[in-house]
């Protein structure tokens, strides 16, 4: 088994693991809302059912999300015709210098010089959906912040618990999601020269850009957004806790 395909495979327990990830954080969100009624003030307890609405909100932005990348791509062509009518033709590629810089790169190999702008054309287009979406998602987020304090304060210390004893893999294993796509945007050069990759990237090269697709919006989108409103949710709740124990 060659380097590539180690990289193929990891990306996609990447991807996998985001996936049920995400489906662990559901669960426990509707968990708690059958276990904290008995521990919590009114006020509390409508903080935390305020959180788990939004966590529907996002189980549906996450679903849809992944449902529209996954047509786009199976009506490939289609979509494609759609995006000329937008300005998307032959002779443009993309709006993200990442996204261009990789289309320039497979066609300067003459084995893989035959990929077509249109995958790259979904890709510029997956981008832009998970800039707006989990952008809105971001600032709706942090605007609503205080609303959603003990929400946020029960589910870490649910999942820093469920996780005792191995937290450097739970950390370890989400900054390797976070760094997702930037690995997939800095491969496609030892990519044209794998024989196992440039088959896939021959015949069904629809495979591999869904992957990278995916990668942009969970781990480029719905993650990093998650990880900065946890950020910016922890430094608040120290600012708080320090103001007022001062």
């Amino acid at each position: 088994m060659d380097g590539m395909t180690v990289w193929a495979g990891a990306v996609l327990m990447l991807l996998g693991a985001s996936i049920i990830s995400y489906f662990s954080w559901v669960k426990l969100r509707v968990n708690e809302r059958h276990q904290i009624s008995g521990g919590y003030s009114p006020t509390e307890l409508k903080d935390a059912e305020r959180t788990l609405r939004r966590t529907k909100v996002t189980w549906v932005l996450l679903r849809w999300g992944v449902l529209a990348i996954l047509l786009m791509f199976l009506f490939e062509r289609q979509t494609n015709d759609v995006l000329r009518l937008a300005g998307y033709n032959d002779e443009f590629v993309s709006y993200f210098p990442f996204v261009r810089n990789n289309y320039f790169t497979f066609i300067s190999s003459k084995k893989t010089a035959s990929i077509s702008v249109a995958h790259f054309h979904i890709l510029d287009v997956v981008v832009w959906l998970s800039i707006i979406v989990w952008g809105a998602w971001l600032a709706d987020g942090i605007f609503r912040l205080r609303q959603c304090d003990n929400g946020f304060r029960l589910a870490v210390a649910r999942v820093l618990e469920r996780y005792r004893g191995r937290r450097l893999i739970l950390y370890i294993t989400w900054l390797f999601m976070l760094l997702g796509p930037i690995i997939v945007s800095i491969q496609p050069k030892p990519l044209a020269d794998n024989p196992e990759m440039r088959l896939i990237l021959t015949y069904i090269p629809q495979i591999y850009f869904l992957v990278v697709a995916l990668t942009y919006y969970i781990c480029g989108g719905f993650l990093l957004g998650f990880s900065i409103l946890l950020l910016i949710w922890k430094i608040a709740s120290n600012f708080s806790s320090e103001r007022h124990s001062a």
